[in-house]
């Protein structure tokens, strides 16, 4: 697989790509979540007002109860878990452009990215899981809940995290996590679950066949947006060439899909929301204990899997 992208990829024209940022980076930058239209009774409109980021367009608060899940089959998945992870480490060593890049670069790709890249295998894999609940919940606040939480903590938060937490819920941004002080776990829920199926179930619906799960993977792995890279140029340039390959090979294989590259891309969103702390938890928690997963993709990358 690895062999295929990277002599299709080395006859890409990559130098006359455009500067400006990709589809797949656009994409990738697109919140999940609509923001509220205005015209709605409880649409946030003054940062100050309680009523107005506290409660839905039906006046109820926006907090959840989720139920936590674990798996149902944890022996057989965590082997097959393995297995879709020890291949794309490999895919991901494999590619000539990804080894000719800082080595720095190529561990900060890897580690930002593996959850993602490691969801594609999933799919490609046709790995199969259930789950069943846990017998706990976990309490979700809404963005609302967190600012009158803050609010009530004035003595011990300082007044700009207040203020700009307030900004970003009444302009329905997201709150960073470490801006929530509300009760959080990575314990993996319902809802968690059925994004990670959701995605699985589109790629398969798709029907992407080896050298689609190629170049879109390696359109993953190079994210130019990611922090603290090194020549991040260079990624942009590798992400262009694997989705103009991508693109003129769904062109070519698909004649009679003309929609189906931006179907392809259209379900990345949904890949991003999915957290790798989630995807840590579900699937190797009980195989790595308190070890991070950074840590071990790191070792992976140098020494080999």
């Amino acid at each position: 697989m690895a062999d295929q992208l990277t002599d299709d990829c080395a006859r890409c024209p990559s130098k006359s790509l455009p500067p400006e940022k990709s589809i797949l980076y656009n994409l990738l930058i697109t919140p999940t979540v609509p923001p509220l239209p205005p015209s709605l009774p409880h649409a946030p409109t003054n940062p100050g007002d309680d009523r107005t980021v506290r409660y839905n367009s039906r006046g109820q608060c926006r907090c959840a109860t989720l139920t936590t899940v674990t798996l149902r089959n944890p022996h057989s998945v965590h082997q097959h878990a393995c297995q879709a992870l020890l291949r794309t480490v490999r895919f991901v060593r494999n590619l000539a452009t990804f080894n000719d890049l800082d080595p720095g670069d190529r561990s900060v790709l890897l580690t930002s990215g593996w959850s993602d890249l490691f969801t594609l295998g999933l799919a490609q894999s046709r790995v199969q899981f259930s789950t069943v609940p846990t017998g706990g919940d976990r309490h979700r606040s809404c963005q609302g809940c967190v600012v009158a939480k803050l609010r009530g903590q004035q003595n011990s938060v300082s007044t700009e995290t207040v203020v700009a937490t307030e900004t970003m819920v009444a302009t329905e941004t997201e709150v960073p996590t470490e801006t929530v002080v509300a009760m959080e776990t990575d314990v993996p829920t319902e809802t968690d679950v059925g994004k990670i199926r959701g995605f699985v179930e589109r790629c398969q619906g798709l029907d992407l066949d080896m050298k689609e799960y190629s170049y879109l993977m390696a359109a993953l792995l190079f994210n130019p947006d990611v922090p603290g890279l090194a020549d991040g140029r260079q990624v942009e340039v590798l992400q262009n060439s694997a989705q103009q390959s991508l693109n003129e090979y769904t062109a070519a294989r698909y004649p009679l899909q003309p929609l189906r590259f931006a179907r392809i891309l259209l379900g990345l969103p949904a890949l991003r929301s999915i957290k790798a702390k989630v995807i840590t938890e579900l699937f190797f928690r009980p195989l790595i204990g308190a070890v991070d997963m950074e840590v071990i993709l790191t070792d992976m990358l140098l020494k080999g899997c």
